[in-house]
């Protein structure tokens, strides 16, 4: 099944394994890969608010705002910043899934390497764990 978005306004599109979300696009949240127009890297981890949990937006927030390794990954900047991520918040003002993108945010951390360390990071930070037993 393939999501697209389509401008507020544009053709209806009917095509089979197509689902079509119609929402308010800015030009500046659009990119080019192999040529083809995607979504940039804050804008789909906004979109992907609307159908993840907090914990899995701070999983992808954290990969988004990561620091890579030039001699792995061939590039040495994150795909975003947060500061990027918060305009693409700050901008959407109603869209669906505002509310735990906000919440994700604040719990994103630059320096995660893995949805593992991440996950592990969150749920010892959230208290849900077994607490560890402090020695009298």
């Amino acid at each position: 099944m393939f999501h697209v978005i389509r401008p507020e306004g544009a053709a209806h599109l009917n095509r089979p394994h197509v689902v079509v979300h119609r929402m308010k696009l800015y030009e500046d949240e659009v990119t080019t890969v192999d040529g083809v127009p995607v979504t940039t890297v804050e804008r789909t981890w906004l979109d992907m608010a609307e159908i993840l949990t907090v914990d899995e937006l701070v999983v992808m927030g954290d990969s988004c705002v990561r620091i890579p390794r030039v001699e792995f990954e061939g590039r040495d900047t994150p795909l975003c910043t947060l500061g990027d991520l918060q305009r693409v918040i700050d901008r959407h003002k109603g869209k669906r899934g505002l509310r735990k993108a906000k919440l994700a945010i604040q719990l994103i951390r630059i320096g995660s390497d893995s949805p593992q360390e991440s996950l592990l990071r969150l749920a010892i930070t959230s208290g849900a764990g077994p607490q560890p037993i402090g020695t009298v």
